[in-house]
């Protein structure tokens, strides 16, 4: 708060008179705890691995790969999203089928 004040104001107040003006004020500041940033998934949610990092196929069709991609731009100030779901082939690295939607929602992906 004092850090505040001094640059708004152009002034060199001490910590402690900032605290003893917001006190007779009956201000108090409030600290927020940190959001989780990561949530750990559970088994339910994990989907088993097949592939077991062997991306090599002998034929075509054998193994497909699936991924979202998010394209993001700037018009003007307003940032504008696009998701790409496409369907890779493992045997020549070509694509089978791809969807692009506004949202990345489930639907996006099962199309």
């Amino acid at each position: 708060m004092t850090d505040w004040i001094n640059r708004l104001n152009h002034t060199h107040y001490s910590r402690n008179r900032i605290h003893r003006l917001m006190k007779g004020l009956n201000l108090h500041s409030v600290i927020r705890c940190k959001k989780a940033k990561y949530r750990r998934p559970t088994p339910e949610a994990t989907s088993e691995n097949i592939l077991h990092r062997d991306f090599l196929a002998e034929r075509p069709n054998q193994k497909w790969a699936t991924d979202v991609t998010e394209f993001k731009w700037y018009e003007g100030l307003v940032a504008k999203k696009l998701y790409l779901s496409a369907i890779l082939d493992l045997y020549d690295r070509s694509i089978v089928a791809y969807v692009v939607s506004g949202r990345n929602a489930n639907k996006l992906v099962l199309q």
